[in-house]
């Protein structure tokens, strides 16, 4: 392209989320101001202030041989193999590796056959059990899920992002090891008392049958509490629900967050 009369700097080259840099025949990393951005046809973006051939915010850049299903948005596809459908906001790093429909804000950060389930999920594959030869996404990885909720003096379970619907599977055939950390905080309400907290670690081992019925050994615990918030506890009593409660303080106001921990192990072998 020309430079175009009464303008000393030119387009240089379009980067990949969207955005030109100029040149002015020595400097090829130079950004363009509104008027000059306008000029030679293109877009100027106020709020980061800097000139676009695109809006990246409807686009999927893949960097290597990947699938992306249906309408994927404002993601970034690092590696070969990688299966996206419907997700947005999403990364992907590695070969082999899947996110489920419509799951948002995630990140497969490394790995193969690694499974992306949750919103907010963050995950490492772990590849295929004893080396060569087919294998499952999600079957051995590490992940981190994150859930929220708010107590006023009554019981609840805490959700995957605070959505409301989602807690956490278990899948059949699986050995799960489980880290779980637990925060709460008072933020008032007739009998609370706004900056008392507690604090909960629980780790332990959940196994899930072939027929998803979950048999979990008693967690070990460690706790610091100050003032009353309410009381977390694990419940693996219904199939391939892995549950998180809270059995809220009287007349108490509290914000409960929790940051799970999984490492899983799956088998083909029905046990």
């Amino acid at each position: 392209m020309e430079y175009k009369t009464g303008y000393k700097i030119k387009p240089y080259q379009t980067q990949v989320d969207g955005v030109v840099r100029f040149t002015d025949g020595t400097n090829h990393d130079l950004l363009a101001n509104e008027i000059t951005c306008n000029a030679y046809g293109y877009y100027y973006d106020k709020d980061m202030a800097v000139c676009r051939a695109f809006n990246p915010n409807n686009q999927i850049f893949k960097i290597g041989k990947s699938k992306s299903k249906f309408n994927t948005k404002k993601s970034l596809v690092i590696g070969s193999n990688n299966i996206l459908s419907q997700n947005k906001n999403t990364f992907v790093a590695g070969s082999e590796n899947v996110a489920e429909n419509r799951v948002y804000d995630g990140s497969i950060i490394g790995g193969t056959f690694g499974k992306l389930s949750y919103d907010g999920e963050i995950v490492v594959g772990g590849g295929i059990t004893g080396g060569a030869g087919t294998g499952t996404s999600g079957n051995n990885q590490f992940s981190i899920v994150s859930l929220t909720g708010h107590t006023r003096g009554d019981d609840i379970t805490l959700k995957v992002q605070g959505d409301g619907l989602t807690e956490i599977r278990t899948t059949n055939n699986t050995v799960m090891i489980y880290e779980v950390f637990i925060t709460g905080i008072c933020t008032g309400g007739d009998d609370g008392t706004a900056g008392n907290h507690c604090a909960y670690k629980f780790r332990g081992v959940c196994k899930t049958n072939n027929d998803g019925a979950n048999d979990a050994s008693t967690p070990s615990e460690w706790k610091e509490v100050t003032g009353s918030t309410g009381t977390p506890s694990l419940d693996f009593t219904d199939n391939n629900i892995f549950h998180i409660s809270v059995s809220g303080a009287a007349n108490t106001n509290a914000s409960w967050s929790a940051v799970v921990n999984r490492y899983i192990n799956r088998t083909a072998t029905e046990i």
